[in-house]
């Protein structure tokens, strides 16, 4: 097939199906079958308690993996496949999977709200750190999305935050006075910003808490100067210690207008999209990480672009599938003090399906 844009022409390469018929990579059918092998490989990844593992790897030996029990894992791989949500098999998916994510619910010291640890109750690493106010943002915007009941009052997570109202990570007052020396462990300084509040805290738990709270009503007008201000003056990635990883914070960022009702980034979305179009490479990759691909693809997507960009990065992601019907196992985030990365073959295999699914939207 000889597609023209641009007054440039370029091939799109065939893939032949089992029934011998033609598509082209980024036609709907091509795309619906990469799908459909998609889910049968999460599928087969889904524990019989409804969870799926994380991974802890290491950087200079990726193939080194030590597996994690993970309730906050199992909501990332479900909450991409919201999309899907009306196809039986993600029904299933998502019902066995929230019932592995209710049984390891927390709750706050005051009892009022439900929270999440990254280590699920049984995993070995459970009791090395508290819950954290990020993981729990995540798992409940999921489990809301999804028609999940459990005990909310965010009211409960407001003692967690710094003077200038921004959210720590911990709950807990104990781990959350490290906050500053984390950061400058993560690489950044109080001379980075222009409020000294902004030093201490990640922007990228501080996008999915205000996602959340905007989500059930309570959007934060703190949080919101702060996003915008980080956007204005490009402090990403020292900005987040957590997750050093800019396309992380942009699909936070936009994922949070276009889908849990936050309004008050709109400003920042024009410059996070010119950020994501001159940061992509010819080849329609952003990084050696498949994972940065697959969310900066999805930003853009999220955001409404359309053209060649788009359609090489997805053809990218495409290519990347095996014939298992998974991608393989990325960096969705480091270790901030070890030289590992967590992720697992059945979030990244989600996400890009999400990405698939939003391009033949």
């Amino acid at each position: 097939i000889v597609a023209l844009g641009g007054g440039i022409f370029y091939f799109l390469r065939e893939r032949k199906n089992e029934k011998g018929v033609y598509f082209a990579p980024l036609s709907r059918e091509n795309i619906d079958r990469a799908i459909d092998r998609g889910l049968f490989f999460i599928e087969e990844q889904q524990r019989p308690d409804g969870s799926f593992l994380l991974y802890v790897c290491d950087v200079t030996e990726p193939e080194r993996c030590d597996p994690i029990q993970s309730a906050v894992h199992t909501a990332g791989v479900i909450a991409p496949l919201w999309l899907l949500r009306e196809n039986p098999r993600v029904h299933k998916i998502v019902e066995k999977a929230t019932q592995f994510i209710l049984e390891n619910m927390e709750t706050t010291p005051d009892g009022k709200h439900a929270v999440w640890n990254l280590f699920g109750k049984k995993d070995k690493r459970h009791d090395r750190i508290p819950a954290d106010i990020d993981s729990t943002s995540f798992v409940a915007i999921t489990l809301k999305k999804y028609g999940v009941s459990f005990p909310d009052d965010t009211s409960a997570l407001e003692r967690y935050k710094n003077d200038g109202g921004l959210f720590y990570n911990w709950i807990s007052d104990t781990w959350n006075k490290d906050e500053k020396s984390r950061h400058s462990f993560g690489g950044g300084s109080v001379g980075d910003y222009p409020d000294k509040n902004y030093f201490g805290v990640d922007c990228v738990v501080n996008a999915d808490t205000l996602s959340y709270l905007s989500y059930v009503g309570k959007e934060s007008p703190e949080i919101c100067q702060y996003i915008n201000n980080v956007v204005e003056n490009k402090l990403y990635p020292q900005c987040t210690f957590y997750y050093r990883n800019p396309y992380l914070f942009a699909l936070a960022v936009i994922s949070g207008n276009k889908d849990y009702r936050v309004s008050c980034t709109t400003s920042s979305l024009p410059k996070l999209q010119d950020f994501l179009t001159i940061q992509e490479k010819e080849d329609g990759t952003w990084s050696a990480n498949i994972f940065s691909n697959i969310i900066a693809t999805i930003a853009l997507l999220e955001i409404g672009t359309q053209g060649e960009k788009v359609d090489i990065a997805v053809k990218q992601i495409l290519e990347k599938q095996s014939e298992d019907g998974e991608w393989p196992t990325a960096n969705v985030f480091p270790d901030l003090y070890n030289p590992v990365f967590y992720g697992s073959e059945a979030i990244t295999t989600a996400t890009a399906l999400s990405a698939l699914f939003l391009y033949n939207k």
